[in-house]
């Protein structure tokens, strides 16, 4: 079996970036991003039942997360129109958390609708946390064909890793 990390040594991709290297640190950002994106509409329902309010709005919210993502294909522009997908990708990121930090903390004390606001700002850069990394495959694997589709198994296995921990840790904590 093949693990990040583990191929041979030396081998760089055509942007003379270490391969192996390069593909361990994909997979570990990209299963915490793709961690953040998953666990935070579970993390909404339950903050919202938890609190005493009614399922609707538990649903509606985390509708406003979720949604935006349908706006994929759109913000995606953003990042192909970039110099730099890695600094677009590195804001959503932080955009993302910033957002959704807000809407959690600020979910007690103010109206859900600015909560909903903040939510669907978080969702809309949900895209960038999903398909925006995989984007960045290409140059992290090299154009070695065996080296694309291991590379590509791995980013499969993120979106499970991401989509399995995220709820668990979530309702966990």
């Amino acid at each position: 079996m093949n693990l990040p990390g583990r191929s041979a040594p030396g081998r760089t991709s055509d942007r003379g970036t270490d391969v192996r290297g390069g593909l361990a640190r994909y997979v570990v950002a990209a299963t915490l991003a793709r961690s953040a994106d998953g666990g935070a509409v579970i993390a909404i329902v339950l903050l919202v039942t938890t609190s005493g309010s009614p399922g609707w709005l538990a649903g509606v919210l985390g509708a406003c997360i979720t949604a935006p993502h349908l706006l994929g294909p759109f913000v995606a522009r953003i990042l192909d129109t970039a110099r730099d997908g890695r600094s677009v990708i590195a804001l959503a990121c932080m955009a993302h958390g910033v957002t959704l930090a807000a809407a959690v903390l600020l979910y007690p004390v103010v109206w859900p609708v600015i909560t909903g606001i903040l939510l669907i700002a978080s969702g809309l850069v949900g895209p960038l946390l999903t398909g925006g990394i995989s984007s960045r495959l290409p140059d992290i694997a090299g154009p070695d064909r065996s080296s694309q589709r291991r590379a590509q198994g791995w980013d499969v296995a993120t979106y499970g890793l991401g989509g399995t921990m995220a709820p668990s840790l979530v309702a966990a904590v």
